[in-house]
């Protein structure tokens, strides 16, 4: 009876401690919801990683990768967040990819001379409860800098189109041999994506149309790979990635479903968010990043609410139906489950946060009655003013200069119309109602009578490519005009002219790198 009475006591105690423990390794980050975020513990060496990207990897378990430094991470989590096994590198990732069970590490790398260039890929072996097998393949002069520069697919087979052969796509296998390539008759590739369900998507420098082509489950050497057939589809603006085999997000937050028999894409949606921040859930729904603690949700190109989290919302991902995301608090780095409690459901109408949370990112906006006022003018005449030193308008050319990352619901709050309404059209004369405002937006003030009497073209310093944010598109596109193989409009010069001085040099390009390296 006595040995009972003591293994009762000694089992309410261990549960306690492992209640205790838990309190201890979560704590509840949003304000009535009740939903936990679980602390996340870097390996050593890790104190402020870059790059920071939340993957899933079947089975109820994700991956977290990041970098900083020469140093790369990934850490294998279960469902709750946990960290079920963990390995770090030395490389600097610039991005991971994840194929069915496989994840790569992918590491640019540049050497002491301008010959000595490419890639390191490090890939694991994803288990339920461990990371196994880690593989290293060196591909020299491979010329990756972005998303769209390097991918793999569901067989393990690297796709390089920068690569020492001009016009040619060099496919690898998983231990670095040379397996094949793909020729092209269409110019340059510009850039590439390989698809979940193996469909290889080509781009190119002088061409408007998209390359297509279903892979064979089966490529040797001795395979015949032709070019993928161009088609019109829509295209993805900038970098783009694949959510799921049937959806796609670009570099300025728009989502294209894939069409099934055809295999092209179809503008659904204009989220303005952020493409390394997304996720679709096997319902449909798309959770899209579009603030500094905030993802959209869309459902059948709809908005229907916005997820708060209340700490900087980094990264996200899917497991079919449930979603996780990684934030960054004062305290640390916090792994939280997205559960329908931090869903705040869309009434039609423009969110106060909205405004707020943009007006932040470019400097903070003055109300009427904190700036001064402006000129009073005729009934009939409208006419745009700034409210903000963050938008700086040059009337002798009819431009208005923004920070990047400054979206349409915080430039409202930097403005106002005299005598009139504020209008905005994308550069290709779609309207601009939410989302970032990109180079070569057109801002109109229009009288009671609906009449046009002002017009501003948007500027957003290096913002070449008309996202409304700084990227690596940006970078490359800058590169191709200073070395003659492209050129800019007058809104895109005036974006790329960063020093000032009315011509673009290597200045210029130095100046926009040094601000991407600023950039998350």
């Amino acid at each position: 009876m006595n040995f009972g009475r003591k293994s009762s006591v000694l089992v309410a105690l261990a549960l306690t401690a492992a209640l205790l423990l838990t309190a201890i390794g979560t704590r509840s980050i949003f304000a009535g919801a009740s939903a936990t975020a679980v602390s996340l513990v870097l390996p050593s060496g890790f104190s402020n990683p870059e790059g920071m990207e939340l993957l899933s990897a079947g089975e109820k378990h994700y991956l977290l990768c990041g970098t900083e430094g020469e140093q790369s991470f990934v850490l294998l989590l279960d469902e709750n967040g946990q960290v079920v096994d963990q390995s770090t590198v030395s490389a600097h990732m610039a991005y991971p990819l994840y194929r069915k069970g496989n994840l790569s590490l992918v590491c640019p790398y540049r050497g002491g001379t301008k010959e000595e260039f490419g890639v390191g890929v490090y890939t694991y072996t994803v288990r339920r409860d461990e990371l196994d097998t880690k593989l290293f393949i060196d591909l020299p002069q491979i010329y990756v800098e972005g998303r769209n520069d390097f991918d793999v697919d569901s067989a393990g087979r690297y796709y390089a189109p920068h690569t020492p052969m001009e016009e040619t796509i060099l496919l690898f296998e998983y231990s670095g041999w040379l397996l094949n390539q793909i020729a092209s008759s269409h110019g340059e590739f510009s850039s590439l994506a390989v698809s979940p369900d193996d469909v290889l998507y080509t781009r190119y420098s002088d061409e408007s149309k998209l390359g297509v082509k279903v892979l064979p489950d089966s490529i040797r050497e001795e395979t015949q790979l032709g070019e993928p057939p161009l088609f019109d589809s829509e295209i993805p603006q900038g970098s783009f990635r694949f959510l799921n085999a049937d959806l796609v997000i670009d570099e300025s937050g728009d989502l294209f479903d894939v069409q099934p028999d055809t295999h092209l894409f179809s503008r659904t949606a204009e989220t303005g968010g952020d493409l390394n921040c997304a996720a679709a859930l096997t319902s449909g729904r798309v959770l899209v990043k579009t603030g500094d603690s905030r993802a959209d949700a869309f459902e059948n190109g709809e908005l229907i609410g916005s997820y708060e989290f209340g700490e900087e919302l980094i990264s996200l991902a899917a497991d079919e139906d449930r979603a996780a995301a990684v934030v960054r608090g004062e305290e640390g780095w916090y792994f939280v489950p997205v559960t329908d409690d931090l869903l705040e459901e869309s009434d039609g109408s423009s969110r106060g946060e909205s405004s707020a949370e943009g007006s932040s990112q470019t400097g903070g906006s003055s109300s009427p009655e904190e700036s001064s006022q402006p000129p009073t003018g005729s009934d009939q005449t409208a006419e745009i003013f700034s409210l903000s030193e963050s938008a700086r308008i040059d009337r002798d050319a009819q431009k208005i200069y923004l920070p990047a990352n400054t979206t349409y619901a915080a430039l409202k709050n930097m403005l106002r119309v005299q005598n009139g309404t504020l209008e905005a059209q994308k550069p290709n004369g779609v309207p601009l109602v939410s989302g970032y405002v990109m180079t070569g937006a057109v801002l109109l003030a229009k009288n009671e009578s609906g009449e046009v009497t002002d017009g501003l073209t948007a500027v957003v310093p290096g913002d070449l490519s008309g996202t409304g944010r700084l990227t690596q598109t940006d970078s490359k596109l800058l590169y191709r005009v200073l070395n003659g193989t492209a050129e800019l409009d007058e809104a895109s010069f005036s974006a790329a002219d960063l020093d000032g001085d009315g011509q673009l040099t290597t200045a210029d390009l130095l100046i926009l790198k040094k601000e991407l390296s600023k950039s998350p």
